[in-house]
């Protein structure tokens, strides 16, 4: 050993010493190698990728990660190179994000690359070191987190988030578009101002706050709100509790929406509902072939079916006969080819229990959003009550303006508000007139309106059932007519008296005839009086007759014993001629009698005109006789007397028509009766002697 000047401990020291740094050095390789290792695995194992580059662009290590992604478009490349540049000139670290990457296997590939330059010892640049992240898949969490944000922000309906005491924590564009505010106002505005008032606005906290008591984590609420312009809206939001991670309910997420127009929608759909449920008249649907396919709950109620028992009804099977069915079916037809909606229809329909209703129905076409026909609607009306009434009332309306007896009605003031056809025919008035004559115009004189109005204010006052009058009336033509009435009284609903029914006939003939008849039986009377006295009379002509006989023959044996130139001869002869007179009135009171025998013989009716005229004018001075005889006047074979007696009755029956006096017109005319003439006549045709009589007198007869 070379003494070198250090002692054996010395060196001893120095071994040791350096034993350790051996070792020391062999525990920072392990620990280098370890490391290495570890940074290795690092980056072997790094989802990164991880590359070196020289200055030429060559990879001088890559990781399994930076293998994976290969390929970039032109636009990528010219970009890499322009950092590249930038990273030479400035030395400044570059993150690029390259956004279509084509890897090996063809697939597109978003990645993230930051490069800063590689320095050796002395501080020059040798290459480039890249770290690579794939950004592909939280590229497309990014966009559908985009997309959520844009599509929140962008709906009308309000999303939102609050806390448990309802402070806004989050709200999208759309919840405060609803209140009528803007973004930054709606955030600072106190949450009572969102409510009609503060009570309301605690009945809301209230709907909000059962769900977390009643741990419901989601629920659909309806409430109002208050906008910024004072209007009160319906407001549906559709709430669900918020949760930490250890479960408890820090707030509340909700969409909500203005539902305000709907609810009106929905109460007008409703209303209409419930109008179309509820409603009397039949309401139905039918597609182009006459299926039912919608009705209401009226034409289940009016036909007796259930609703699906009319949706299997063929169109036929709803009707009692063929010609109904096919009124309905051309009634639709005609709208199909027309095109235009049908107003009325009629028809008859069968229902379940066998029984026929009448329905008037109105019905048009239903057609698809382009316009093309795809069925039917009709609207009907169960008419079969009103049918069946309306022919009664035909019945009664026919009848009515069928009878000759007036039918009216009056209010209380006496105007006609209703008459029928014999009312104003009765009088020869237009309806029209009738009703607007004045109850005054329609009576001849005061009398007869006291009547009336007596009549009536009795029975106003007494409510008697029925008063029968008889009046005079004015005609149109200036006559008057007789007539009979029947009044009751005409009551409402509540029994209050509001006018008067009168039934009237015309009695005007029926008096005529009732007078005629007094007349004629006074005549009778007076004939049968006549009889009696014609009777006693033709007796005493007899025994009157018998005794003139005696006298003639008396006379006429003194006359053969008398010279004509006695004295007594003359008185005689007076005596002989007054008999013949006392037997030629004899005569006559047989034939007035009708006892007698009648002498026909030829006479001149002129000869018994004239004298009759001039016995009856010395007694009648205030009747003038004005006679208009034919000169060449045929003679008649009749009883002279018989003929006196009917002159002188039709003159007197004429005296008896002119009680202030008056004029008689008495003509006499040569005639010649053909057969026609004389058909209706108990004689034989061939030429008579016509005499009229004419007065200026009054009387039903002349």
């Amino acid at each position: 050993m070379r003494d070198d000047g250090k002692t054996k401990a010395q060196l001893i020291t120095e071994l040791t010493s350096l034993r350790l740094q051996y070792e020391k050095i062999k525990e920072q390789e392990a620990k280098l190698r370890a490391s290495e290792e570890r940074y290795r695995n690092f980056v072997e194992n790094a989802v990164a990728g991880c590359a070196e580059y020289d200055l030429k662009g060559r990879c001088t290590f890559c990781n399994e990660a930076a293998c994976a992604l290969v390929g970039l478009t032109r636009e990528e490349a010219d970009r890499a190179r322009d950092a590249v540049r930038k990273i030479q000139r400035t030395g400044k670290t570059v993150n690029l994000i390259f956004t279509h990457l084509v890897c090996k296997d063809g697939t597109t590939k978003v990645v993230e690359a930051s490069i800063s330059l590689i320095r050796d010892a002395q501080g020059k640049a040798t290459g480039f070191r890249s770290i690579t992240r794939d950004l592909t898949d939280w590229k497309k969490i990014e966009e559908e987190r985009e997309r959520y944000r844009t599509f929140v922000d962008n709906i009308d309906d309000g999303c939102y988030e609050f806390d448990l005491e309802g402070n806004i924590i989050f709200c999208n564009e759309g919840l405060p578009r609803i209140f009528g505010y803007s973004r930054e106002e709606f955030l600072k505005l106190d949450r009572w101002k969102r409510h009609i008032n503060r009570e309301y606005g605690r009945r809301v906290f209230r709907l909000y706050d059962r769900m977390y008591k009643n741990n419901v984590s989601s629920s659909m609420l309806e409430y109002k709100i208050l906008r910024s312009d004072a209007q009160i809206r319906d407001y549906e939001a559709s709430v669900s509790i918020i949760r930490n991670q250890v479960g408890q309910v820090i707030g509340y997420r909700g969409i909500g929406r203005d539902i305000t127009q709907r609810k009106k929608m929905e109460h007008e759909q409703q209303r209409y509902r419930e109008f179309f449920e509820n409603v009397d008249d039949v309401c139905a649907e039918y597609d182009l072939k006459g299926k039912c396919t919608f009705c209401n709950q009226a034409t289940v109620r009016v036909f007796g079916y259930s609703r699906e028992e009319l949706m299997r009804l063929r169109h036929h099977e709803r009707f009692p006969n063929k010609q109904e069915a096919e009124k309905v079916f051309n009634a639709f037809h005609e709208i199909y080819v027309k095109r235009l909606p049908v107003n009325i229809v009629v028809a008859e329909f069968l229902c379940k229990d066998g029984k026929i209703k009448s329905l008037e129905a109105a019905m048009s076409l239903i057609r698809d959003a382009d316009g093309n026909p795809i069925g039917f609607r009709s609207i009907g009306r169960d008419v079969t009550e009103r049918r069946t009434m309306e022919q009664e009332l035909a019945r009664y309306r026919d009848f009515m303006e069928s009878i000759e007896d007036s039918c009216a009605e009056f209010d209380l003031r006496g105007r006609c508000t209703f008459c029928n056809e014999a009312a104003h025919r009765m009088l020869g008035y237009s309806r029209k007139e009738y009703l607007q004559l004045h109850h005054r115009q329609r009576f001849a004189g005061p009398e007869d309106i006291r009547q009336v109005f007596a009549t009536f204010n009795e029975l106003y006052r007494t409510g008697d059932p029925a008063k029968i009058y008889t009046v005079n009336v004015w005609c149109k033509d200036g006559s008057t007519k007789a007539i009979e009435s029947i009044v009751t009284l005409i009551r409402d609903a509540r029994g209050n008296v509001v006018g008067f029914r009168n039934i009237g006939r015309d009695m005007t003939a029926r008096k005529k005839m009732e007078e005629e008849q007094d007349r004629l039986r006074e005549q009778l009377s007076q004939a049968r009086k006549m009889e009696a006295i014609g009777t006693l009379a033709g007796g005493v002509a007899h025994d009157f007759n018998n005794l003139l006989m005696g006298i003639q023959g008396y006379t006429s044996l003194m006359l053969l014993d008398t010279d004509p130139e006695h004295p007594h001869f003359t008185r005689l002869k007076a005596i002989e001629s007054h008999v013949r007179s006392g037997a030629d009135l004899t005569r006559q009171l047989l034939g007035y009698a009708r006892g007698g025998r009648y002498e026909v013989k030829p006479v001149n009716l002129n000869d018994i005109v004239e004298k009759s005229a001039v016995m009856f004018g010395r007694t009648k001075k205030e009747i003038i006789i004005e006679q208009d005889l034919a000169e060449d006047l045929w003679i008649v074979d009749a009883d002279r007397g018989q003929m006196e007696q009917v002159l002188l009755n039709l003159l007197v029956n004429a005296w008896h028509a002119m009680p202030g006096g008056g004029e008689i017109f008495i003509r006499t005319r040569n005639v010649v009766l053909e057969r026609s003439h004389v058909r209706s006549l108990d004689v034989g045709p061939g030429p008579y002697v016509k005499l009229t009589v004419k007065d200026t007198g009054w009387g039903w007869t002349r």
